[in-house]
């Protein structure tokens, strides 16, 4: 079963508890914890590798490249939402 259909089960049996990380490490500790989801804060890799608020300074390259070193490093479905993903016609999943 690929992430995104367990994302979707999750979703169909209620809410989802997906604590927010930015890297590898912080979802690692979120699958550790027992949580089924992890949440990739825009904030948080803003924060975390340019020391600057989510003020649109990280591209969709560097989101697609964080999404994907923490996804193949966890078993957990890995949530990204960001808005100009979204306007660009971008769909991540894990």
């Amino acid at each position: 079963m690929t992430s995104g259909q367990t994302l979707r089960e999750l979703i169909e049996d209620g809410l989802v508890h997906a604590p927010g990380c930015h890297d590898a490490l912080g979802a690692a500790l979120i699958e550790r914890a027992g949580f089924a989801a992890a949440y990739l804060s825009g904030f948080a890799l803003s924060a975390s590798s340019m020391a600057a608020p989510d003020l649109g300074l990280i591209g969709l390259d560097d989101i697609v490249g964080a999404v994907q070193r923490i996804a193949s490093n966890v078993g957990l479905p890995i949530i990204e939402g960001r808005l100009r993903a979204a306007k660009v016609g971008a769909n991540l999943h894990s």
